[in-house]
């Protein structure tokens, strides 16, 4: 019995080899790298930078795209207009050889000469992620005026405004010096939306504009032969006005680089009212120096033109652009008269001079810089 128990045993061991290999833990074979596991399929990329958040909110230059949420940005800046003005009618003063039954004869006009002068600007303004926005722009422009002659003794000198009479008549070698002044205040307070992305962008604007027009006249007659004895007027023309104001503004970025091209064009209409006063002083026989004075006011509606072309660099620092502009600028008054005007604020013969209602335009150029955040 005990032969038989060992006999079975034996058998059992000696078969175990003979078992299916599925039953056995694989063996790696010599040489070969126990395989990379597979990652974990739901893990997302990581999101996108601050910069490159940034980035996805601005308007032209070299900032790059991306799927990124839109943000709202502020644009603050500055720079300078130069411009000279251009009158439809601008004249200094008259001379004439001599006055028949009250009409002067051959009546000659001497304008003032013009120059170009800088003007400072500056703006602010928020846009919202859904491209509305809000902003503030503000300028402001003077400039000179300056003609003279010299008499030869037969001719006759009348102010501009041809409203007061022929001043006393110079003798030979008088100095005529006339002078005026422009000066210009403008406020724009706006509502924006703009439309489009870094290729090509439009912006709309529309709110209301305030803004003042001043101007000075002053002509000075000097007679060498009596010392002392001088002719003077002087005037002052002034507006001020509120209205509607609109813009529209283009840029087209090039190529893809840091440069673009934009395009201006603004329409605005002012109401307001308009006062003009003026004073003659010139000297008696008797040495007294007599004064005669004048003023008149106007309610008036001045409509605004205006129009700008140029370039624009662009460069974009983390969440910052720096911008720079250069452009050509036209701007039209109309309406808004000379320093002289040509209303009858005194007493004696009028000549035809200053028109009350003539134009004037500025034209030049702007360099402009600024930055969005």
């Amino acid at each position: 019995m005990r032969k038989n128990l060992v006999r079975i045993l034996s058998l059992i061991v000696l078969g175990l080899p003979t078992m299916p290999v599925g039953a056995q833990a694989p063996l790696l074979q010599p040489g070969l790298a126990e395989p990379t596991p597979l990652g974990n399929p739901a893990e997302s990329p990581p999101p996108p930078s601050v910069q490159a958040q940034a980035s996805a909110v601005q308007h032209l230059g070299c900032a790059d795209s991306c799927p990124c949420t839109p943000q709202g940005y502020w644009t603050a800046g500055g720079g300078l207009y130069y411009m000279r003005p251009s009158f439809g009618s601008n004249p200094a003063f008259f001379t004439s050889k001599g006055v028949i039954a009250g009409t002067p004869i051959a009546n000659t006009q001497q304008d003032f000469s013009q120059r170009l002068d800088v003007a400072p600007l500056a703006f602010v303004g928020y846009t919202f992620a859904n491209g509305l926005g809000i902003r503030g722009r503000w300028f402001q422009y003077s400039t000179d005026g300056q003609a003279s002659t010299t008499l030869n003794g037969t001719q006759l000198v009348s102010p501009a405004t041809g409203s007061l009479a022929f001043l006393t008549n110079p003798g030979p070698k008088s100095t005529v010096d006339a002078s005026s002044n422009l000066k210009l205040s403008v406020y724009d307070l706006e509502a924006t939306y703009v439309w489009g992305n870094e290729g090509f962008s439009l912006l709309i604007a529309g709110g209301a504009r305030y803004a003042t027009v001043r101007q000075n006249y002053q002509l000075n007659i000097n007679d060498p032969a009596v010392p002392g004895v001088a002719n003077s007027f002087s005037a002052t023309h002034n507006f001020s006005g509120v209205g509607p104001t609109l813009a529209l503004e283009v840029r087209k970025q090039i190529c893809n680089s840091c440069f673009a091209l934009y395009g201006t064009a603004r329409g605005s209409v002012l109401f307001g009212s308009g006062n003009q006063s003026s004073t003659v002083s010139a000297t008696d026989t008797f040495g007294d120096v007599v004064a005669v004075s004048g003023s008149g006011q106007q309610t008036l509606v001045l409509p605004i033109g205006e129009i700008e072309l140029g370039g624009e660099v662009a460069y974009v620092w983390g969440r910052y652009r720096f911008f720079g502009q250069l452009g050509v600028i036209g701007q039209i008054w109309w309406g808004a008269g000379n320093a002289s005007q040509g209303l009858d604020l005194s007493t004696g013969s009028a000549v035809s001079g200053g028109n009350s209602n003539n134009n004037f335009g500025l034209i030049g150029g702007v360099v402009r810089a600024g930055i969005n955040f």
